[in-house]
């Protein structure tokens, strides 16, 4: 059986710093993946020029200021990034992004898990193999981020808000990647709002 754990995610985080030699798991996230893919905002702890730009929480649950959570030293709901940041990240998945580490890219998106719903699961991304769409959303403390991308399609969509529920952010996503398809966006079926991770109240 398959269960999402923020814990998890956390523990695995620590496991890779250890692994790396590295003093934090900061320093692995920005020399591994956010230097190379110039993911500047992409980072742990926020400087004070992208704390000022950051977008403040909305809702019931929020404290009006921006998210500082993390668990574990960052590996679950600690990373802070920008849309423009994480289309980069997408982009690497795509092929648009040149990087040295594909082959762990493609690792990610293999099928871990098979759900009853058609749906699977990879390394954290939910996969859609009916659609060809791959996928991942956090929710922390009033922020809210979907991505959603498809390789077969060559097109993918990041969506950050701190206002909406989680299954009508989806939706949204899947008809902005029609639109970039040139689909009609009425063809999209509803999304699936079920997905592994939905129990989880604080994701990254």
């Amino acid at each position: 059986k398959f269960l999402y754990s923020n814990i998890g995610a956390g523990l695995l985080g620590q496991l890779l710093v250890a692994r790396a030699g590295l003093p934090s798991y900061e320093e692995l996230l920005t020399t591994r993946i956010a230097g190379p893919l110039g993911m500047r905002d992409t980072r742990v702890s926020w400087t004070a020029d992208s704390w000022s730009r950051a977008a403040h929480q909305r809702g019931p649950r929020a404290s009006g200021s921006p998210s500082g959570y993390v668990l574990l030293g960052g590996g679950a709901g600690g990373i802070k990034s920008t849309v423009d940041d994480l289309l980069k990240f997408e982009g690497a998945y795509l092929g648009f992004q040149k990087t040295g580490f594909g082959p762990a890219l493609n690792m990610t998106l293999e099928r871990r898990y098979a759900r009853d719903t058609g749906e699977s699961v990879g390394l954290l991304w939910n996969l859609d193999p009916r659609e060809n769409l791959v996928s991942k959303d956090g929710k922390v403390n009033g922020h809210l981020a979907f991505l959603l991308f498809s390789r077969q399609k060559q097109a993918g969509v990041v969506i950050c808000t701190t206002v909406g529920a989680k299954t009508r952010l989806k939706l949204l996503a899947r008809k902005l990647l029609a639109l970039l398809d040139s689909r009609p966006a009425s063809a999209v079926a509803p999304a699936n709002g079920s997905g592994p991770e939905e129990d989880s109240d604080d994701e990254d």
